[in-house]
């Protein structure tokens, strides 16, 4: 079981993985705030 730190250092990781394959091959598709606010919406239910 990983503590909050933990779960919050690898969100985090996640988030910015994510943000380097967004640019790199969904830039053209998905618009930027689109995918914002999706992660955004993915981060709240994690945390509630």
């Amino acid at each position: 079981m990983m503590n909050l730190f933990e779960l919050e250092m690898q969100m985090k990781e996640n988030i910015r993985q994510a943000d380097r394959k967004a640019k790199s091959t969904l830039y053209a598709k998905v618009p930027l705030m689109d995918w914002l606010l999706g992660t955004a919406a993915a981060s709240l239910m994690f945390i509630l």
